[in-house]
């Protein structure tokens, strides 16, 4: 039987991979913001919150 990743599970990927990158952003250019990494950080936030709102 093949696994199926839930959209729980793949808003959480989304949602780490954004926070990973932001945190490694910030480390390689000091405080320089990035307006595009703060907006995807947003919306994958938002996607994990309206994603596990749906399972409760």
């Amino acid at each position: 039987m093949e696994y199926q990743r839930t959209e729980l599970e793949i808003a959480w990927e989304e949602l780490s991979f954004w926070r990973d990158f932001a945190v490694w952003w910030k480390a390689e250019r000091g405080n320089t913001p990035e307006p595009r990494i703060l907006e995807a950080l947003y919306e994958a936030e938002r996607r994990y919150e309206q994603t596990r709102g749906q399972r409760i």
